[in-house]
């Protein structure tokens, strides 16, 4: 097949894939100089004029707004960047075009291809922009703005993007080009310490939470040796600098997990001579704005390793027990949180297991153990308990309980926290199960109350009649949610209670909640074919009439007037409005 010549030139200039990238941009981006060789061949003898090549070549973007100049850049393919500069002045381009193009364009992200390199730790691409820059004789100035001042992604300049992602040869050669252009110390010292993104992070910050010692020593080293930071300012940047979310890199790393980076700040502060005070207010006391602390942080994240580690500062600092009981049990966050609970909602086991050690260690009383471990809540209502069965924990419930019967409660405090508490919505810890299907954590709960003895009246009040403030119980929740498996287990567990049929008539049947829905009204509305063949089972071994299942199908209403089977057409949803239809027969199983 012979393709026309305007087929060919459309081929090699317009065709994209689905991310907006032409053939130059692909062959750019994996670093095909041969390609881009062969492609250039091919535009010249198809005859194209230099501004359609201008287009193609050097101004086309992709979907990201990213150029092949972008992309080659950011891959790290300095070859293509020399090929796509001899290609520019083989087009002619003017000085002002490749200097836009070189220093200036960005992509939809902000980024030029000096960030791009920079923040993926290409020093070789650096080097051969810096080379291209001094070959168009840009200014110093110039230069400066772009090598310090020029802002990404984030606001965030080179400077910070290498020490964020622990590129320390791209920071040497930043700083190398810094020199060149003879930048003075103050603007090297605003540079390093003090320029901000838009999260107000400086590139210490970036490197604390990065986890990155390397860059953090290459920073703290140039800040002595070569910028003369006095001590006062060293001690601001260690200690006091903080983000706009109020984090000092002591928070970060903490929250971070990295203990490596956390022992470094330890000995810049001890070489700075920190008091005691200095630190143990850094250590436990200094708060970001949403009231965390250092300890909170490190449990909220279950680095538990973090945790020991600050614990043995604080007694090298001679922190009294009661400072001590003060923050890993009392002091809260600004929602209320303990220590405890945030490493419960996180479901940190380990970490668990040690705040429990570290207790025994200080001689917390068994008051306060029992007011800590059951009794604390956020300040929407939860417990430790409430949090473990929201995430489905079993394990962290079974923990839970095991120190619970350690600190001997009595079973009618055991009997409250199990069935009884709730959180301010109305859930307890058996609703939250149901409504996230969780048949395991059903089962635990179900095996606690027997071990506590609860009458067979508690345990049907809860299975079967236990609702939340819009009236769901956990039977309807199964229903509306799709959760088979569930339905069939409270199902068992119904009748492991003997209830009656007329009991599972009234409870299971014939149930709704404040709208007057039924499961089947549920069932309908979701399209849940799966729960319809479950709720038929159940119908069958209930031996209902069929009257009576005409009657849940066509006749029963909620409050807006609607049946079970009004609510499937709404979605024209064919399969459940024909399962209700056998069903209602009484005759075949739906579907």
């Amino acid at each position: 097949m012979q393709l026309k010549p305007g087929e060919l030139r459309n081929e090699l200039r317009l065709s994209k894939d689905a991310f907006g990238k032409t053939a130059w941009h692909l062959a750019a981006f994996n670093g095909h100089v041969v390609v881009l060789e062969k492609m250039w061949d091919w535009v010249k003898e198809l005859q194209l004029n230099p501004e359609e090549l201008r287009n193609e070549v050097w101004l086309s973007i992709d979907h990201y707004g990213q150029m092949a100049w972008h992309m080659a850049a950011k891959r790290g393919h300095v070859e293509v960047l020399q090929k796509l500069w001899e290609l520019a002045k083989e087009l002619q381009l003017k000085p002002e075009e490749l200097r836009n193009e070189l220093w200036v364009s960005k992509d939809k992200s902000d980024q030029t291809a000096w960030h791009n390199a920079a923040g993926d730790g290409h020093v070789e691409v650096l080097e051969k922009l810096w080379d291209l820059a001094k070959e168009l004789q840009l200014k110093p100035v110039e230069l400066r703005n772009e090598v310090w001042l020029s802002k990404g992604e984030f606001d965030q300049t080179a400077w910070h993007m290498a020490a964020g992602r622990g590129h320390v040869e791209v920071l040497e050669k930043l700083w190398d080009f810094a020199k060149e252009l003879q930048v003075k110390p103050e603007e090297l010292r605003n540079q390093v310490w003090f320029s901000k993104d838009n999260s107000g992070k400086t590139a210490w910050h970036n490197a604390a939470g990065g986890g990155q010692v390397k860059i953090l020593e290459k920073l703290w080293d140039w800040s002595k040796l070569l910028l003369q930071l006095n001590p006062k300012e060293l001690r601001y940047q260690l200690c006091l600098s903080k983000d706009s979310s109020g984090k000092t890199a002591w928070h970060m790393a903490a929250g971070e997990g990295h203990v490596e980076l956390l022992e470094k700040l330890w000995d810049w502060a001890k070489e700075l001579q920190l008091t005691p005070e200095e630190l143990s207010n850094q250590l436990w006391l200094s708060k970001d704005n949403s009231g965390k602390t250092t300890w909170h942080k490190a449990a909220r994240g279950g680095h538990v390793e973090v945790l020991e580690k600050l614990w043995d500062w604080a007694k090298l600092l001679q922190l009294k027990p009661e400072e001590l009981k003060n923050q890993v049990w009392l002091s809260k966050d600004g929602s209320g949180k303990t220590a405890w609970l945030m490493a419960t909602r996180g479901s940190h086991v380990k970490l668990l297991e040690k705040l429990w050690n570290l207790a025994k260690e200080l001689q917390l009383t068994p008051q306060d153990l029992r007011d800590q471990v059951w009794c604390s809540k956020g300040m929407s209502g939860e417990t430790a308990w409430l949090m473990a069965a929201r995430g489905g924990q079993v394990k962290l419930l079974q923990k839970l309980w095991d120190w619970a019967k350690e600190l001997q409660l009595t079973t009618q405090e055991l009997r409250d926290q199990v069935w009884s508490s709730k959180v301010k919505s109305g859930e307890t810890a058996w609703l939250m199960a149901a409504r996230r299907g969780q048949v395991k954590l059903l089962q635990k709960l179900w095996d606690c109350a027997k071990e506590l003895q609860l009458t067979p009246q508690e345990l049907r009040d809860q299975v079967l009649l236990s609702k939340v403030k819009s009236g769901e119980t956990a039977w309807l929740m199964a229903a509306s949610r799709g959760h088979v498996k569930l339905l069939q287990k409270l199902w068992n567990l119904a009748k492991e209670l003997q209830l009656t049929p007329q009991e599972l008539r009234d409870h299971v049947w014939l149930s709704k909640d404040e709208s007057d829905k039924t499961s089947l009204h549920m069932a309908a509305r979701q399209g849940r074919v799966e729960v319809l063949r479950k709720l038929w089972d159940f119908a069958k071994e209930l031996q209902l009439q069929p009257e009576e299942l005409e009657n849940a199908v066509y006749v029963s209403k909620d409050k807006s007037g609607k049946t079970p089977s009004d609510m499937a057409p709404e979605d024209d949803d064919f399969e459940t409005v024909m399962a209700l239809w056998e069903w209602s027969s009484g005759e075949t199983s739906p579907l």
